[in-house]
């Protein structure tokens, strides 16, 4: 997928690089084109000043194209953004300062009623004529570099693009070379005579660069026969080098500027024909180019979608048979490590493979957990009955004694409040024995089952109820008061005594009870034991002041 989306990002990058190139392009053939209009323009001046016409005709048409090759220069560097538009425009402000200079020259001389001869002031015109083409120049030649960089293969195209420019400059400069002598029908200067030597030898071996760069491509050959390698313009070079060589003969020749701007008119439209055929086949080489990038886009985007959707369908794919089943498994297996009985267990056949084993493994292991969680259940239920059995009088369901013990100690370790007293209620059935001879032993097992069953009514469930000897009850609580202790102990010595004992049907009979109440406060010592001493001697005592009554530790007079 990586691989995919670089292919895409690089094929995009290179078709926003051949929109540059293209704009490059565009630039160079507008300022090879303006090039053409500025010489077009100091043709006709020259022609003009050489027949002496105040108003030439065509200057002002030569004018108006020329700025208008300017403009579309100057829109083109401004829509492109670049490095080198941003050079450009800098290069076409130098541009437009040359030609307000060499057009101020050229209608100073034109407006002269005498034309001068020769001198200073042909110099300053010819100077301001070559100063113009420079920044064009400079332009051309950095949007080719710009081009070069582009990654399309038109290297070739654009050297000759760049040969083809200098081409424009060198025919300039020797014309800018032979004009002065021309003018002033005068020989040639030995700078002249350099300058003019040197761009006629540099023109010929640009002219040889072209024609051996096209001989392998029959296109550009084409092209080249009917440019740089037509008649009129090996004509034209000959022409130009036949005047080189009559400037420096004594006297000089007849040729005229006339003449020799039709010749150099000649040589620029060869130029032009070639860097509008140039331009032509270029520009359709990066279109190819970028047909070949869309599609290619085109494969790419489609080449990402189809390897987008095969890896969604094998996301879901995965999810659904790998990733999706282990989560339900690693949940049911936390389930069995928190030992939850509500675990829900999916059917194994809702899977295939390795993941209906795992499943059909984890329903078996679902199951033994089960039957060990059974197993369990019985056995603290069976726990818990034997340990019930073990603290609970059987008869009465109350504690017994040792059950009774262990919680009284557990309620006083517990004695936080100070406002509260502690009443540990003692009492036993009286004539007890005389019950089991007169009605039997299982009417006695009624008695002290009813005896339990009161106990439970009377008291609070917080409360210690026990059977703590044969026919001996104990009650242990908290309350605000000895008063509410010897309430409680009266309300149960009240139902003991009216309570109806059925021991057989149609037969029943009643019996009584005797309280020593034993009543502690927080900062005293006590204890089961202690408790336990003082509640019986109270309950001995309530014995011997006749039975059926409660004793406090208060010292009060016991009452029925």
């Amino acid at each position: 997928m990586a691989i995919v989306y670089f292919g895409i990002n690089a094929t995009w990058l290179s078709y926003v690089d051949k929109e540059q190139t293209r704009r490059s392009l565009r630039v160079v053939g507008a300022g090879l084109q303006t090039m053409e209009e500025l010489t077009r323009e100091a043709t006709l001046t020259l022609e003009a000043w050489e027949i002496e016409a105040r108003e030439p005709l065509g200057l002002g048409l030569a004018r108006f194209e020329t700025d208008t090759a300017i403009t579309h220069l100057e829109e083109l560097l401004t829509s492109a953004q670049c490095v080198w538009c941003r050079t450009g425009k800098a290069r076409m402000i130098e541009l437009a300062s040359a030609l307000a200079a060499f057009r101020l020259h050229a209608d100073e001389y034109l407006s002269m009623s005498a034309r001068p001869e020769g001198g200073r002031n042909i110099d300053s015109l010819m100077q301001a004529i070559t100063s113009v083409q420079p920044p064009i120049m400079t332009i051309v030649a950095n949007q080719i570099s710009a081009a070069w960089s582009a990654p399309i293969d038109i290297s070739e195209e654009l050297a000759l693009l760049a040969y083809l420019g200098e081409l424009y400059e060198r025919a300039e400069q020797l014309r800018s070379s032979l004009m002065p002598a021309l003018m002033g029908r005068r020989h040639l200067s030995e700078s002249e005579l350099v300058h003019a030597h040197r761009a006629l030898a540099r023109t010929q071996k640009l002219v040889a660069i072209i024609g051996a760069a096209v001989q392998h491509r029959p296109d550009l050959q084409t092209l080249a026969d009917a440019s740089i390698q037509s008649r009129a313009y090996v004509q034209g070079q000959a022409y130009m080098a036949g005047l080189l060589e009559s400037l420096t003969q004594s006297p000089p020749g007849d040729a005229t500027i006339v003449e020799m701007n039709r010749q150099y008119a000649t040589t620029i439209g060869a130029l032009a024909t070639l860097r509008n055929g140039l331009l032509r086949d270029t520009l359709i080489k990066v279109d190819q180019h970028a047909t070949l990038l869309e599609t290619q886009f085109i494969l790419a985007v489609v080449a990402a979608v189809a390897l987008s959707v095969c890896l969604i369908c094998g996301l879901i794919s995965f999810w659904n048979r790998i990733v999706h089943p282990f989560r339900v498994a690693n949940k049911i297996i936390r389930g069995f490590i928190r030992e939850d009985a509500g675990i829900q267990m999916p059917s194994p056949t809702n899977y295939n493979g390795v993941t209906r084993e795992l499943f059909s493994t984890l329903s078996s292991l679902k199951e033994h957990i089960d039957f060990k969680r059974d197993l369990e259940t019985r056995r603290d239920e069976l726990i818990e009955n034997l340990i019930k059995l073990s603290e609970t009088d059987h008869l009465t369901g109350l504690l017994n004694r040792r059950a009774f013990e262990k919680c009284v100690a557990e309620f006083i370790d517990g004695w936080r409040d100070s406002s509260k007293l502690l009443a540990f209620i003692l009492f036993d059935i009286d004539h007890f024995k005389e019950v089991n001879d007169s009605y039997g032993h299982m009417a006695g097992d009624s008695a002290l089952a009813a005896i339990g069953e009161i106990c439970r009514e009377s008291c609070r469930k917080i409360d210690i109820m026990a059977r703590v000897g044969g026919e001996e009850f104990c009650v242990v609580c908290f309350v605000g008061s000895t008063t509410e202790a010897d309430g409680i102990a009266h309300r149960l010595r009240l139902n003991i005594q009216n309570r109806q004992i059925i021991y057989k049907p149609g037969s029943s009979f009643q019996i009584t009870a005797s309280f020593g109440v034993a009543v502690s406060r927080i900062h005293e010592e006590c204890n089961t034991s202690i408790l336990f001493g003082k509640a019986d001697q109270l309950l001995y005592s309530a014995k011997a002041y006749g039975r059926n009554r409660v004793i406090l530790n208060e010292g009060k007079k016991p009452h029925p």
